[in-house]
């Protein structure tokens, strides 16, 4: 998130979660999210989302993580 006061509480939850990549958030009202702003989530979760997702790659697991 963007970790001030505007943060919505359904996004909140979900600073600093590692999801595999493909694997969607649940953001706090319940909506899958596969990417800030997604345009198939709920309005609610998405409009003026200022949410930012950062790629890792964990060499020593041959796995790619968002």
């Amino acid at each position: 998130t963007s970790k001030d006061e505007k943060v919505r509480p359904s996004h909140r939850a979900l600073n600093n979660i590692v999801s595999p990549l493909g694997v969607p958030w649940i953001s706090g009202d319940g909506n899958r999210l596969r990417f800030p702003g997604d345009p198939h989530a709920p309005a609610r979760d998405t409009v003026n989302c200022r949410c930012w997702i950062a790629t890792k790659v964990d060499e020593s697991r041959n796995v790619l993580a968002a």
